[in-house]
């Protein structure tokens, strides 16, 4: 690789990227009766995404200008392409 990607620590997660920008923010859903505090990550287009928590890290492929949501619930990590947004 002809350079690092960019790191970033989140709570607990550790978040690295080639290319694009990235906003975090916490989400409050009711999941069984009981409010559930989580974090909701956005990238505006990177090349790809690694996403490292617990020891455990997941790896995506956003190539071809997709951005994505990351959310962390718990020990799940979810990834989904969304569409493309502006960080002002």
């Amino acid at each position: 690789m002809p350079r690092y990607p960019q790191a970033t620590p989140y709570d607990d997660v550790l978040y690295r990227r080639f290319g694009g920008a990235m906003t975090c923010t916490h989400l409050v859903d009711r999941i069984n009766g009981a409010k559930v505090r989580y974090q909701v990550c956005k990238f505006s287009a990177p090349e790809s995404l690694a996403v490292a928590q617990g020891g455990v890290e997941r790896f995506y492929d956003l190539s071809n200008g997709r951005s994505a949501a990351v959310t962390v619930k718990g020990d799940e990590v979810r990834c989904i392409v969304i569409a493309t947004f502006a960080v002002k």
